[in-house]
């Protein structure tokens, strides 16, 4: 059974609904259906839910989405609370998921002022400015979700600040 369905009407609303329990996998199909226009606002019915949207649902939709997109079941990007980073996933790259969650996160800014208050510093800088360099200079070791190799960095940074050679010692 389908779980998704989108039509635009003449009112110029994306009219979607959406299963609560699919809402990543049927989010996807929405977003890169040919009928999907980013100019328009979502009326959005939840399967098997009462409800009308008057705004409310859309919004709450927005939310689950975001939600959605930084879940593990994206597989998108890795780390936690306000310090995640793109995850490198190879699928993800070639099944261009991350233009799609791009496209997925400036219609949440632009229609549902919903935003993604997630990302570290880093990856922001790297996407206001495409400079590489200058996003460098904001990654932290607390940036790195990995709190093993986060430990190790630490501890190297640390005593590099504190060891000298006795060499150099008078």
């Amino acid at each position: 059974m389908q779980t998704h369905q989108l039509q635009l009407r003449k009112d110029g609303c994306n009219r979607f609904t959406v299963n609560r329990e699919e809402l990543w996998c049927d989010s996807i199909v929405l977003f890169k259906s040919p009928d999907f226009w980013v100019e328009h606002p979502l009326r959005i019915r939840l399967q098997g839910e009462a409800g009308v949207d008057a705004g409310g649902l859309s919004r709450e939709y927005a939310t689950l989405l975001r939600n959605a997109l930084f879940s593990a079941e994206a597989r998108l990007f890795e780390g936690q609370g306000n310090r995640r980073l793109p995850l490198y996933n190879g699928d993800a790259v070639l099944g261009n998921m991350f233009v799609l969650a791009g496209k997925m996160v400036s219609y949440l800014i632009s229609h549902y002022d919903v935003g993604i208050p997630c990302l570290t510093q880093a990856a922001y800088m790297y996407i206001c400015t495409s400079d590489i360099e200058v996003a460098s200079q904001k990654c932290t070791a607390e940036d790195i979700p990995d709190p093993d190799l986060q430990d190790v960095i630490l501890k190297a940074s640390n005593s590099s600040l504190t060891w000298r050679p006795k060499l150099w010692e008078n």
